[in-house]
């Protein structure tokens, strides 16, 4: 199936990173500090990698790019932390001989802030020193972003990936309770499975068939992902095996399996490969140098075992003709080896040393090879046989941009590579472009944006809550006892003063710290308290985006009681010396919010006209249920409040507290500035049919943090 290479450096080393300037201009020989251009994504704290990575391009001081090496050593680059002697990250700056040079770090602790360094002669280099505020979590840190949009956004997710709508697409909904029943009965004797559910960000397993060691390569990256990102509770099946299982016609009842490989007359929902997902894991840890400018050898390239038929047919062909291919095995295992037809057995070849060729073939194993992302990222054109097996990025390829087609008899394979041999400057084209391809589907960052987007999706299609089913047991997180992490999304429990009593609470702060200005307060309705699990979700989401929210609890079903209670909580905030806390908004859901805006009214009455800076109303119960006459009373607070106050509601369009006809009569007669928001088919729990709570609570979060910034706050 797969070539098992060590060197997983090459995907990331490889990939054409260089920003053109002027395209077929020869550069001086002295590099520009000023000139020469630095990106990529560690020069960003919030986006969490294995290993991070960003890319140097030499320019010269007349704008143009260098397309050959200005010298190995021709930039130094520096990680520090302040305040830290010793900083535990392995970097490597690694000249790709094209004039530009990937810099990657790997980080063994977390840091309040880092700084990156890059000198040219001693000269700073662009916009160095680039400081990364903290705190700038290492890969083994488990403190996940609460929001997943606010994380997609960190990452520069895509807004889609083509492949999982397709794969998605054959499943109007999900029923976890009946496939945790039947996938089990209908494949768990004969095929590697493992039963996964994903509960409170906590991951949960259990196995089925005799050959289950490939779970730990799902393991590792649902682990991973969880440390990094709240995912949405979910439950689903993952194929260990090498084919893909679901063979049912559509028109049948089809089960969800995800496996590592997709087909043409299959249903499985693709992900990406284990060796890709391993890839991006272990960092591709092995230091290597390129082969750039090397002369290379115009024939194309394959080694591997005998996997498939075709494969035994190249080697044939490569005897036949060797001066335009050279392919030999490397281990027999299928098929008998015949050495008078398939010649002697190699040794393995360094992936690297691939690329010594100019033509490198992709043929099918098993099912797909799984080397493609490797190919494509080199700087040789990749031959690649047509199939009816693909991976999670197959169908972004296109032929004769990407790579040069063959067909899957290999049967023009002779004719293709003459082809080549006289197109070199359009091959040497879709090498560039299978590059670039592979730099902007295929690295770490992207292959965690997939993962995240599939679970969200397939989360999205439950129509039945994920369990933790019996025989299941808990995946745990590694630990590091001697550089352990502190997550500042941890919530910071406080205790205010409320008489002779205290109200809990508690605080949730953003990164910047020092910098916000703004606090958000929120309470609870009748029945529940702070740790209400939309409270909480908006807590982190406002505190990712640079907001001070504080959650308090106070269960007192008299309405003047929790005004009270709320009043202290403000006071409260207001002497917090640790913040420089200007504006404050005030919110709540439910019989929350109708504290939250008496409290309004009250302050408008007896402090200055900005002791509120808005009002956010979640759920806002107009009247109880079934008592619509009930509503004069319960809109007074509201039609009191100031001209101009900002006011958001956020209400469900079957909320049997809140009578839309009335609510929006009541919203004419108010003096406030309003907006509001009506969730479809949302009950007043901010329920919708059909979909997931945190699908729900991503859509409100949104919601919200659009308007605190329509606020200019």
């Amino acid at each position: 199936m797969s070539l098992h290479i060590s060197l997983r450096l090459l995907l990331l080393f490889c990939l054409e990173g260089s920003r053109r300037g002027q395209p077929g201009a020869q550069a001086d020989e002295v590099p520009s500090a000023s000139k020469t251009l630095v990106w990529g994504p560690g020069l960003h704290a919030n986006i969490v990698l294995p290993a991070r990575f960003f890319y140097i391009q030499a320019v010269d001081s007349s704008g143009r790019n260098f397309t050959t090496s200005p010298g190995e050593k021709t930039f130094e680059v520096k990680i520090t932390s302040p305040g830290e002697h010793l900083t535990r990250i392995w970097l490597q700056v690694l000249d790709r001989k094209d004039g530009s040079f990937l810099v990657r770090y790997r980080m063994y602790s977390t840091y309040p802030e880092i700084h990156i360094h890059i000198l040219l002669k001693n000269e700073h280099v662009a916009n160095s020193p680039f400081i990364l505020e903290g705190p700038v979590y290492h890969e083994g840190c488990d403190c996940p972003q609460p929001s997943g949009p606010v994380w997609e956004a960190h990452m520069r997710c895509p807004d889609s990936f083509p492949q999982i709508d397709r794969d998605l697409s054959a499943f109007p909904n999900v029923d976890p309770d009946r496939i945790a029943q039947e996938i089990p009965q209908r494949f768990g004797q004969r095929q590697s499975l493992c039963h996964y559910t994903v509960k409170d960000n906590k991951v949960y397993v259990t196995t089925f068939g005799e050959h289950v060691g490939f779970r730990i390569f799902t393991d590792s990256i649902l682990l991973s992902l969880t440390r990094k990102v709240w995912l949405p509770d979910v439950e689903f099946f993952v194929n260990l095996g090498d084919w893909p299982l679901e063979k049912r016609k559509l028109t049948d009842k089809i089960h969800p399996i995800f496996s590592w490989c997709g087909s043409n007359n299959t249903q499985d929902i693709v992900m990406p490969t284990y060796d890709l997902t391993e890839s991006v894991l272990e960092t591709m840890g092995r230091p290597t140098r390129a082969r750039r400018g090397q002369r290379k050898t115009p024939q194309a390239f394959w080694r591997g075992r005998d996997s498939r038929q075709e494969r035994l047919e190249l080697v044939k062909l490569s005897r036949a003709h060797p001066d335009m291919i050279d392919a030999a095995f490397t281990n027999f295992f299928f098929f008998k080896h015949d050495e008078s037809l398939y010649g002697p057995l190699v040794k393995h070849v360094s992936f690297f040393d691939f690329f010594k060729y100019k033509y490198q073939i992709n043929i099918d194993g098993t099912v797909a090879a799984y080397r493609l992302p490797y190919l494509l990222a080199g700087d040789s054109v990749v031959l690649k046989q047509d199939s009816g097996y693909y991976e999670h990025f197959y169908n972004e390829l296109r032929p004769w941009e990407h790579y040069i087609p063959v067909r899957a008899d290999l049967g023009d394979l002779l004719d293709k590579i003459q082809w080549a041999r006289s197109h070199d400057e359009e091959v040497k084209k879709i090498a560039l472009a299978g590059q670039q391809f592979a730099r902007n589907h295929l690295m770490g960052d992207k292959i965690l944006c997939y993962y995240y987007k599939l679970f969200k999706q397939y989360a999205q299609l439950q129509i039945t809550e994920p369990q933790v089913r019996l025989g299941m047991e808990r995946v745990e997180q590694p630990t590091d006892d001697l550089f352990p992490c502190s997550c500042h999304r941890k919530r910071v429990k406080v205790k205010v003063p409320f008489g002779t009593k205290f109200l809990d609470a508690a605080l949730c702060i953003p990164t910047s710290a020092k910098d916000a200005e703004t606090a958000v307060t929120l309470t609870h309705g009748a029945g529940g308290d702070m740790d209400f699990k939309q409270l909480v979700s908006l807590a982190h989401a406002l505190a990712s985006a640079g907001f001070i929210c504080m959650r308090f609890t106070c269960k007192c079903l008299n309405l003047g009681y929790r005004v009270k209670a709320y009043h202290a909580v403000w006071n409260y905030l207001k002497t917090l010396e640790k913040f420089t806390i200007k504006h404050i908004f005030v919110g709540g859901r439910s019989m929350g919010s109708r504290a939250a805006v008496a409290l309004a009214r009250q302050l408008s009455d007896s402090e200055p006209e900005e002791a509120v800076q808005g009002v956010l109303c979640l759920s806002f119960p107009l009247h109880p249920p079934g008592r619509t006459h009930d509503h004069r009373q319960r809109s007074e607070d509201l039609r009191a409040l100031l001209e101009h106050l900002p006011v958001l509601f956020v209400s469900g369009t079957e909320d049997h507290m809140c009578d839309r006809v009335l609510f929006e009569e009541t919203v004419k007669e108010m003096k406030a500035g309003v907006d509001v928001f009506w969730l479809k088919g949302a009950n007043h729990g901010l329920t919708v049919k059909g979909r997931t709570e945190d699908s729900v609570m991503d859509e409100v979060n949104l919601q919200v943090l659009t308007w605190l910034n329509k606020q200019g706050v």
